[in-house]
């Protein structure tokens, strides 16, 4: 009965973004990029309450019979898949929203994939390699080093490189009006239509091909304003500050846990999963969409409401 209930706690958050994201697809752009948002909240809150009683019927028993580390990633993997699935649709949604002229599948199951490696890493690696003590500055670190990473990756295989001509000239002027300071502005060889910030430091900006190409002047100005928003926002460093916080109580609790008797083993490992969960809730129904809609009034601001 639990393998059942197992296999619907995987697939539940993935089918709900689906259907939620076809039902919104008449809804006008920041009402269902909001009901993406909702949608991706809600169906991991399922994913989870379906997940704790799978585990009540044997699903921890099972587990149990394995040797560490292997018994903690068959323990997390099934919700980490369903989370990382439902955030990958979910982007697709998105770049659906937001015009993209076509969608890169391969990326999207590589960056999940490759979400799902470091969070094997952060929690079954570190904790078997470092004392508690020293755990909270290697996720840092590892933090940091992957934002840093991902912003070479973009470099090398999108083809960046420095924006020029009179637009530069244009995204200078808006950054000394604001004070804000960039480590470098890029041109990647993408068709769609976008731009991210990224880099450990959070301000390196990237312009996809597909936005000049396609977006008048003053549209293109203010998504590279929204960006130049979570530069000045530091949104970057909010969000890292926001894991750690949520990786604390967890280190807190690895500690204890260390000294706990078999018998409250099993809540130990339920509420430390539950803190997981709820820190990632939390960045994807609060924390993320606050820090999209302070860059969207920047924006407004800083090249006005109509563009």
């Amino acid at each position: 009965m639990w393998e059942i209930l197992l296999l619907i706690s995987i697939i539940t958050s993935l089918l709900f973004v689906v259907i939620e994201g076809r039902r919104a697809r008449k809804l006008e752009k920041q009402e269902r990029f909001i009901r993406v948002e909702r949608a991706v909240f809600i169906g991991i809150f399922i994913t989870l309450a379906l997940f704790m009683v799978t585990g009540v019927l044997g699903f921890f028993d099972f587990v149990s019979r394995f040797k560490e580390p292997l018994d903690k990633i068959i323990l997390f993997l099934p919700v980490i898949i369903s989370i990382l699935a439902s955030i990958a649709v979910a982007d697709l949604i998105r770049e659906e929203v937001e015009g993209s002229a076509k969608t890169n599948l391969l990326k999207a199951f590589l960056l999940a994939s490759g979400a799902v490696f470091l969070i094997a890493v952060a929690f079954v690696v570190i904790p078997a390699l470092f004392p508690v003590e020293f755990r909270i500055i290697i996720f840092l670190a590892l933090m940091l080093a992957v934002a840093e990473a991902f912003s070479r990756i973009i470099k090398q295989a999108e083809k960046a490189r420095p924006l020029g001509g009179e637009l530069r000239k244009e995204v200078e002027e808006l950054c000394r009006r604001t004070g804000v300071d960039v480590d470098g502005i890029y041109l990647i060889e993408d068709e769609g239509i976008n731009a991210l910030v990224t880099g450990a430091k959070g301000k390196t900006i990237f312009v996809t091909k597909g936005a000049i190409e396609h977006l008048e002047r003053d549209e293109l100005l203010a998504i590279i304003a929204h960006e130049l928003g979570h530069v000045k926002k530091r949104h970057m460093l909010k969000g890292y500050a926001l894991s750690i916080l949520h990786i604390v109580p967890m280190t807190i609790l690895l500690k204890i846990g260390d000294r706990l008797p078999e018998a409250v083993l099993t809540i130990y490992i339920v509420l430390s999963f539950v803190i997981l969960v709820a820190g990632l809730l939390y960045r994807l129904a609060r924390f993320n969409l606050k820090c999209e809609l302070e860059a969207d009034e920047f924006a407004a601001e800083l090249v006005g409401a109509d563009a």
